[in-house]
Formats: structure tokens, sequence, C-alpha cells
């Protein structure tokens, strides 16, 4: 009789020991080290003691004589080479560890400050849920987009990163011009970088320039804070309204790890009125007022600075490190996820297939030689090329066989052309992006 394992169900409570595991681990790391230090000195003394007792015992001259009030000075004088091997072994473990926290915080560096990025709309209509499980803009908005930054702590100071004004069709999409349900139609889909976050929508270019005798109507599906799987779920629910034969996928890395989300009740509160704004949001409303939006800002920057003195005095230099941040905690993660789920998979990892399905049933509903994929670099990326999520994606469009148009390559983005805080691009960015797109286009659909 074949005997089976008996499994055992282990809930998910593991997750909130993660953190403190790894802090334990790199407690564990900081006390072996000092232990090490200490027989390092222990052995480089006795060493030296012994090596010493060996030359007087060579030399027909007595051993040194213990430390006392005496010869205190000229035994200090015979310790230096002692200290200085100390002092370098020392000052090597100390270079050693800056400079590992130094690469992983330039390997893990992301192109936004989220901790001091305050994101403003003019309250009133912005936002609104849909039916489909995401969000889109409110139909005919005319909507006032402000983004601050806290660039000092004490004393307390907001400079705006950017601010500008766009409108919505009747669809509450980023865009000039009304949809005709009769006309056949290349929907554009993509996050804050398709939607143009930052400055006046690049797509209204792409409008203003669009041929008037083509057979095709061009959608602006970009939305801020989207990723593929809600693109394929904004592309289904359009589908049932307009005559969509082409599509245009737009990405950056992250993209393919976004899951499909909506506005809470208190977000949607705040985005209305900016006053009910307490502060946890991320999203929030701003009068027009000058005098009330002041007072709104300073509101809003001073909960962010007093929230996260909060998370510090709560945390230790070793939790708030790159290096545990970035590779000790994920490494935790994992291991705990194995020894409960028997799976290394990650909620990204998870996510990245779901949108890879989703990818991938939006070329079988359209056709292969009907879906362009363009990737779009962010500016930490433009040196190195896409990164983890990023890099699978590239490799799972091309091995796929799916029209690909590498932006990094072709659109000729520089740091220049995003913001200095803020990852977005800035308005020439964004004219790069345009035209580049429009080439894209012009090749793969020839329309």
């Amino acid at each position: 009789m074949v005997r089976q394992a008996k499994k055992v169900h282990r809930g998910p409570e593991f997750l909130g020991n993660v953190r403190r595991s790894g802090l334990c681990l790199m407690e564990r790391i900081l006390r072996t080290t000092r232990r090490a230090t200490r027989r390092i000195v222990r052995g480089l003394l006795t060493n030296w003691m012994m090596e010493t007792a060996h030359d007087a015992a060579r030399l027909g001259q007595p051993a040194p004589p213990r430390v006392n009030a005496d010869n205190q000075i000229a035994l200090r004088k015979q310790e230096a080479p002692v200290r200085f091997k100390l002092l370098m072994g020392l000052a090597s473990v100390v270079l050693s560890v800056a400079m590992v926290e130094g690469s992983v915080r330039w390997l893990y560096k992301t192109p936004y400050q989220w901790e001091r990025r305050l994101m403003f709309f003019s309250e009133g209509r912005n936002f609104r849920n849909t039916d489909w499980g995401g969000f889109v803009y409110q139909p005919h908005a005319r909507i006032h987009s402000r983004t601050y930054y806290i660039t000092s702590l004490e004393p307390l100071e907001v400079q705006p990163e950017y601010d500008y004004e766009f409108t919505t069709n009747g669809n509450g999409l980023v865009q000039l011009k009304e949809l005709d349900p009769s006309k056949t139609a290349i929907v554009f889909l993509g996050d804050s970088f398709t939607d143009g976050q930052g400055a006046r929508p690049w797509f209204y270019r792409l409008e203003e320039e669009w041929p008037e005798g083509s057979r095709y109507q061009i959608v602006n599906g970009g939305i801020v804070g989207t990723g593929i799987e809600a693109w394929g779920r904004l592309y289904k629910a359009m589908s049932t309204q307009f005559r969509i034969t082409k599509a245009v996928v737009i990405f950056i890395s992250e993209d393919w790890t976004r899951v499909v989300w909506q506005f809470s009740r208190n977000r949607l509160q705040c985005l209305h009125t900016g006053a009910m704004c307490e502060g946890p949001e991320d999203f929030y409303g701003l009068s027009e007022d000058p005098i009330e939006a002041k007072a709104q800002i300073d509101h809003i920057a001073r909960y962010r600075v007093d929230y996260f003195s909060r998370l510090r005095e709560g945390t230790n230099a070793i939790s708030r490190s790159a290096t545990y941040t970035n590779l000790v905690l994920p490494t935790f993660d994992r291991l705990m996820r194995f020894r409960y789920t028997g799976s290394f998979e990650t909620r990204d990892s998870k996510q990245f297939e779901t949108s890879t399905k989703v990818a991938a049933g939006l070329v079988a509903d359209l056709g292969r030689e009907n879906v362009l994929f363009i990737y779009l670099p962010q500016k930490n990326e433009l040196d190195t090329g896409p990164r983890s999520f990023g890099r699978q994606a590239h490799d799972f469009i091309v091995q796929s066989g799916f029209a690909f148009v590498d932006g990094r390559a072709k659109c000729g983005l520089s740091i220049r052309d995003y913001y200095e805080r803020d990852g977005h691009p800035n308005e020439h960015g964004y004219a790069k992006i345009a035209s580049c797109v429009q080439d894209a286009v012009a090749t793969a659909f020839r329309p």
C-alpha cells in the first residue's frame, strides 16, 4: 500500500513574518561580523605577542613586560602596526558594505520619487469607475492636472513639477474628436505615457495630423496607472460599441505586472471635493481657488511628511537599506512562499502570465497583422534597456512573432526628454513619442 504524504494546510499568515525574518537575518549577519572582527583583533594581538616573545627569546632578551604606567608610551608605539592593520580591516569591511549598498541602489533605482510626489486633479468631474472593473475619465470633462514634489522636509517646501489641462470626449477618453460607431477604428492602448500625463496630450497632435481621407478613426485608450490586463478589458468593452479592427499596444515594463483596479469610495470623494482629502488617497482633488489650493497642498504635504517620519521611527537602518528591501526581503518572501505553497511564483510573476494571455488573446481576436506592440523606455532604462518583466515581455513578443517596435532604439529619447523628479516625459519627450508612434503605425498599417 502506497502511503500518501499528508497535506498540511498552512494559511497566509506567514507573510506577516517575512519582514521580521529578514531583519533577524540581517541582525545575525551583523552579530556574526562583530564576532569575526573581535576574533581577528584577538588573533592579531596574540600573533603580535607571540612574535615579540619569540624575537626576545631568540635575542636572549626577556619577554616584553606587562602594560603599566611606565612603559605605556613605548607599548603604544609597538601597537601602532596592529592598530593600522585593524583600521585597514574595518575600513575594508565598511567600504565593501557601502559598495554593495550603492550597487543595489543603482540597479534598483526607480524613475519616480514616490514618497515625495503629490498628484492633483481639478476637483469635481475627473475620474469614474466602469462596469468592466477599471476606470476612465468623466465624459466631456476639462481637467486641470498638477503634480508637486516635496523638495525639503525642514522647512517644508513643495515645488511644482508640471501643470497642464486636457479635455475628454463623450467616452471619457483623452482626445479631441468624438467617435463614429459606423467607422472602423484603430485603438491605442496604454498607460500614462499614452494618456500624455505631464504635458498637453500628444494624442491631440496625432489626431490633428491624421489623414482626413483615412478609412480609420483613431481611439486613445491610454489611461493613467493601468496595465495590460486592464487594456484587454477596455478593448472588449469598446468593441461592443465601435468597429475596432486594429490595435497599437504602447507599454512600459511595469505595465505587464499591473493589476486591474478601481478607485475606492474615499478616493472618489477626495477627487470630487479636495477639502475632504485626508492624505492617504494618492490621487487628490484640488480647488481652482489659489488660496484654497495652497492650503490643500500644504495639508497633504504635511500628512505625507508626518506619515513617512512615523514609518522611519518604527524601522532601523537595516530595514531601510536598499540591500534589505530589494534582495533580502524578496528572497525571504519567495522562500516562505515555497515553504507554505510549494511554489516560488510571486504576485508579479502571476500577473505577468495573465498579461501575456491577454496580449495573446488580443492578437488572436484581431489577427497577427493587425496588432502592433511598441515599447517605451522609462528614464532609468535609457542606458540599460528594459528590466525584469520588461525583458520577459520583449522576449514573449519576439518569440511569439508579434509585430514589435523598440521605442528605445527608434524614438530617440534622452534623459533631457523626461522631468527631473518625475518619471514621465516632458513636452519634448512626448513630441518624439508622437512622431515615433506615427511613423510606426504608418509603416505597420498604412492607414
